[in-house]
């Protein structure tokens, strides 16, 4: 007894891409922000992410020079505190960190890649994390880092980029 099937799949129901599509909709509309966290190995970078984004520190980041093989990344949805807890909330922002494991440049070459300065400039925050047991250290490091910050900003030095870093300058005045 052979079972006759219909040559072309059955449609799902309207409801069911109807909520599909909102929810990439909703998910576009969320403002995004970045925090590029800076900093030499076990400086505590994988502590202050985990706090930045309120999420409890993972065994494997205990000891940092476990994760430092690449870019760290991770985030967490900013919620409306006047919408907990209700079944809904709603995201206000979506907050990403990327941890930068070492100054080293096969570490910070990447970084382009991953947040371009042409998008990424006016909503990103750097951080620059220093070794506490070798305050020493601390204007050698900064130097290092913020002149990479300096050499990302710039980017390909095209006028819209430039024309975005005085608007971040006039905002911070």
């Amino acid at each position: 007894m052979e079972l006759s099937r219909s040559s072309t799949p059955e449609a799902p129901p309207q409801d069911l891409w109807s909520s599909i599509l909102d929810s990439v909709s909703k998910s576009r509309s969320i403002p995004s922000k970045q925090i590029l966290l800076l900093g030499q190995p076990s400086t505590g970078k994988s502590t202050l992410a985990s706090a930045l984004l309120q999420k409890p520190l993972k065994d494997e980041h205990k000891d940092e020079s476990l994760s430092d093989f690449a870019i760290g990344y991770d985030f967490a949805d900013v919620r409306d505190d006047a919408d907990e807890g209700k079944s809904t909330c709603h995201t206000l922002a979506r907050l990403s960190v990327y941890t930068v494991p070492s100054a080293s440049p096969s570490y910070t070459s990447l970084l382009p890649y991953f947040l371009p300065p042409k998008q990424s400039l006016p909503h990103t925050l750097v951080m620059i994390a220093l070794d506490w047991t070798r305050p020493w250290s601390f204007i050698e490091e900064l130097q290092t880092w913020l002149q990479w910050v300096e050499t990302w900003a710039k980017g390909d030095g095209s006028h819209e980029l430039e024309m975005t870093r005085e608007e971040g300058r006039e905002r911070c005045e």
